[in-house]
């Protein structure tokens, strides 16, 4: 996984819009901060936070030197954002979803908290 990619690109696609539609960016990037804004909380990126404002942001940018948490953190930011910008109408999903999420913040910590012991 590309940890030069843009955060924005990967998480428009993730929700299956198209890379040059602009007309949801803003509603993406807040609800892509709003996960973003969680990672310091978990031992993941800069500490005081990170957050974007178009697509030039990388996930680099984020993780710093942890390429090994790279999987982990694009499935976070991504599927907390899919939950709150458009989740499923289904609420099976949801939970399903939510659950999701809470492993993928479990399992960074503990990759966190591995490494930092």
């Amino acid at each position: 996984m590309s940890m030069d990619s843009s955060i924005l690109k990967d998480v428009k696609q993730a929700l299956g819009v198209e890379e040059s539609s602009t007309s949801f960016d803003k509603d993406i990037i807040i609800f892509t901060n709003a996960a973003l804004f969680v990672l310091p909380q978990l031992g993941v990126g800069p500490p005081d936070g990170f957050s974007i404002s178009d697509d030039s942001a990388t996930w680099e940018d984020v993780i710093l030197d942890r390429s090994d948490l790279i999987g982990g953190v694009k499935a976070f930011v991504c599927l907390d954002t899919r939950l709150k910008f458009d989740p499923p109408q289904m609420g099976y999903y949801v939970n399903l979803m939510k659950e999701q999420v809470e492993e993928l913040k479990w399992r960074i910590v503990s990759q966190v908290e591995s490494k930092t012991s």
